[in-house]
């Protein structure tokens, strides 16, 4: 998804690019009444992701497909693979050519989506490093609830290989919530990322923050670009935030402004080979600036201590990213490690009122642990080069240290961690009750030198949740958090969203 909202940890290959650490769309710390509306919202979002359990009968209903082989009308569910004639095992299939694939359970996706994520074809040699790369592929494009195979024996020699596919609904309505760091969202569209069958993804949605602030984004992407593993992105923003501003780190208020931005982003990734990809970019930045929206405190604080607003204008900025590693999905589950690198340059060579270097790196790994349970980690450091506030990196509790106010630790050069613990109580096909043990630390400074040496402790938090998701149901996560610092006080303690944390 967008930026506009948490990292969701049931597609984190798909965000791991954009999860960088710029303004964030909440900012405000709410006063009882907004936290009181923020409360309606989440009761509101969790009735409606309830309801949105039972999907409409389209979903797999209407499962034939438009390939001849694919036992048109029979969903994957209804089919017992085993009870196929003359099965093969796949050690006595390796090395036999692959006279057909099969595909069941197809209803709204295309059958060329499916072909084009598996590595055997026919009238090639069957390898099972091949056929078991094929299936996790497609688990990894999030389109389905369940893939299996069999082979069986071809008539004229060889072998056929069967793919049963469960599809997922995937024309999502969006109403989300989220809070933490004191400030609340809630978003309100829709998108699909099988739009038209095809694997592509579209949407648009409007963002209220802390009741005051409105934004809104559209954007479209292809994960496959002209038939080849490229996936192209191009998304377009307006955003409206309000920015308290801490000293030093602290919960201490000196300040706020409220930021207005106009955002074209595009950009392609390449897969050169299994485990890495390469991609370039390119971002158009338009700000401006004024005191609207802010609290009576924060515009206080302005008075008291003499803030001046940021200048505002335009700042374009081309870039180039290496994806290093894969993360593989089996239903709510992830194993695997992604080191996603980041580095984006403003020059007034490209129409750019500013000269910036921008450096970022986020490396996302999870393993698979007895139990259906799972280890989940995010480390991600920063560098810029930047004296314009908004181009700084600003962390708190609404996307990286829960316990904190949003945007709390601001500066030039920044590192952070993230550990969870996820395990379930309650697994079915249509409701998953996870539960979440978590620690969060991490530091920014303009002294990148203070950091590497650890001239102070770092800002930590340790904290208990739970997730309500549903896997028949595209990225349907709903999160509650209760963090507390090891500090003197918790500024924040409560984290919610409509998504995993990272």
């Amino acid at each position: 998804m967008p930026r506009c909202e948490p990292t969701d940890g049931s597609d984190p290959g798909a965000e791991a690019a954009r999860a960088t650490p710029q303004p964030s769309p909440t900012r405000a710390p709410p006063g009882p009444g907004t936290m009181r509306a923020a409360t309606t919202h989440a009761l509101l979002a969790l009735l409606t992701s309830l309801v949105a359990l039972s999907p409409p009968a389209q979903a797999e209903g209407d499962a034939s497909s438009s390939q001849e082989a694919s036992s048109g009308g029979v969903l994957a569910d209804e089919v017992n693979l085993d009870d196929l004639d003359d099965l093969v095992p796949l050690s006595e299939a390796t090395g036999l050519t692959v006279q057909d694939i099969r595909i069941l359970g197809l209803g709204r996706t295309s059958p060329g989506v499916v072909e084009r994520e598996l590595y055997i074809a026919r009238g090639q040699l069957l390898r099972e490093e091949d056929l078991t790369e094929s299936i996790q592929r497609l688990w990894n494009t999030a389109l389905f609830r369940d893939v299996r195979y069999q082979l069986t024996r071809a008539p004229e020699g060889g072998v056929v290989v069967w793919l049963a596919v469960g599809e997922r609904w995937t024309t999502i309505p969006i109403v989300k919530f989220g809070g933490g760091g004191g400030s609340t969202y809630f978003i309100v569209g829709v998108y699909d990322p099988n739009a038209f069958g095809e694997y592509i993804e579209l949407g648009g949605q409007y963002q209220n923050t802390n009741l005051n602030t409105h934004s809104g984004v559209v954007w479209f992407r292809e994960p496959r670009f002209l038939g080849l593993r490229l996936r192209w992105s191009a998304e377009l923003w307006y955003t409206n935030i309000v920015r308290p501003l801490y000293r030093d780190g602290t919960n201490v208020l000196e300040g706020g402004y409220n930021q207005e931005r106009l955002q074209v982003f595009n950009a392609f990734d390449y897969e050169v080979v299994r485990y890495v990809q390469v991609g370039v970019g390119f971002e158009f930045d338009n700000d401006r600036f004024n005191t609207r929206n802010l609290t009576e405190d924060q515009q206080a604080a302005n008075d008291a201590f003499g803030l001046d607003l940021p200048s505002g204008g335009r700042t374009s900025f081309a870039e180039a990213r290496l994806i290093l590693g894969r993360l593989d999905r089996d239903e709510f589950l992830f194993q695997g490690v992604q080191m996603t690198n980041r580095f984006k340059r403003a020059s007034k060579l490209i129409g750019s009122e500013l000269n910036l270097n921008f450096i970022h790196s986020e490396t996302l790994a999870f393993l698979r642990l007895p139990w259906r349970s799972n280890l989940a980690t995010r480390v991600t450091v920063g560098h810029n080069n930047t004296d314009a506030d908004q181009h700084l990196f600003f962390i708190g509790g609404l996307d990286y240290m829960r316990g904190y106010f949003d945007g709390q630790l601001r500066g030039h050069n920044f590192w952070q961690a993230n550990v969870e613990y996820r395990i379930p109580s309650v697994d079915t096909s249509w409701v998953v009750l996870q539960h979440v043990g978590f620690a969060d630390v991490g530091d920014v400074s303009d002294s990148f030198a203070d950091l590497a040496t650890f001239e102070r402790a770092p800002r930590t938090s340790l904290g208990l949740g739970v997730r309500l998701m549903s896997p028949r149901i595209y990225r349907l996560t709903v999160r509650f958090d209760y963090a507390v610092t090891l500090e003197n006080d918790t500024p924040q303690a409560i984290s919610f969203s409509a998504a995993q944390f990272f």
